[in-house]
């Protein structure tokens, strides 16, 4: 008697193995886009600035000043002036107030003062800038007395800079090893290859990018501004140096002063 033949049942995959193999090939994925340059860098992302005209900016916040007493006594004599709140010009004001209505306005006389007040500020300016004057000429001397050195500066800016070390070949190893692992799981036949070797090309490039980055090194690059005004840059391996800081160059290194 003939039984009728039933297919062998296959092992079911684990729904977590699933989940870790869709996951890893998405982030070898990733990395793979991040080591060719595919995906944006927020090392290059640049943020807009506001330009500001400070020509505009000083006019825009300058405080309004009435003109003096002699400007008004100047327009008063060139003929342009205002009466009882009506504009005259010179005597086309005077010819046209004349023909309506045959009188001529008296010119009107600015009060004394402002004009006694004028030459009070005028001594006071002198005073300040004879103080300035003043000031400056001690700054001078000051500068003059002190001693210039050469070798001495000031550290205007310090930059970081990264160095990723080259690969060994242990990390794509390891990489290519464990990817090949995970895409063994995903599917089968035709699938299940694709998948092992595409996990498998992923790990490499992961664990080389991996294991360069834990292996660079960083620099920082000092930039100091000398007091004969020259720019010079210093190269260091710790970040010792801040802005600001007042240094001096003794033997080729940076020292604090």
């Amino acid at each position: 008697m003939n039984h009728p033949s039933t297919p062998p049942r296959r092992a079911n995959l684990h729904p977590l193995m699933l989940v870790a193999a869709v996951v890893f090939i998405l982030f070898c994925g990733v990395g793979i886009a991040s080591f060719m340059g595919w995906l944006p860098s927020s090392d290059n992302a640049g943020r807009p600035e506001q330009l500001v005209n400070p020509a505009a900016e000083q006019l825009a916040t300058a405080p309004y000043s009435p003109p003096s007493a002699a400007v008004q006594s100047s327009q008063y004599a060139a003929g342009a002036g205002s009466i009882n709140g009506v504009s005259t010009s010179g005597s086309g004001a005077l010819g046209t107030s004349g023909a309506s209505n045959d009188v001529i306005a008296s010119p009107v006389v600015p009060a004394s003062e402002p004009r006694k007040a004028a030459p009070v500020r005028d001594e006071a300016l002198q005073r300040e800038r004879e103080r300035e004057r003043a000031r400056e000429r001690a700054a001078e001397r000051k500068h003059a007395a002190t001693p210039v050195c050469d070798t001495c500066g000031i550290v205007e800016s310090v930059n970081e800079t990264k160095t990723r070390a080259a690969g060994s070949g242990v990390g794509a190893a390891g990489g290519a090893v464990v990817g090949g692992l995970l895409g063994r799981q995903v599917g089968d036949g035709r699938g299940r290859d694709l998948a092992t070797i595409a996990g498998a090309i992923g790990g490499a490039v992961v664990g080389n990018q991996v294991e360069g980055n834990m292996k660079g090194t960083k620099k920082y690059d000092v930039t100091v501004r000398m007091h004969d005004g020259e720019l010079r840059t210093f190269h260091t391996d710790s970040p010792v140096w801040r802005g600001g800081d007042q240094v001096k160059v003794v033997n080729g290194m940076l020292q604090s002063r």
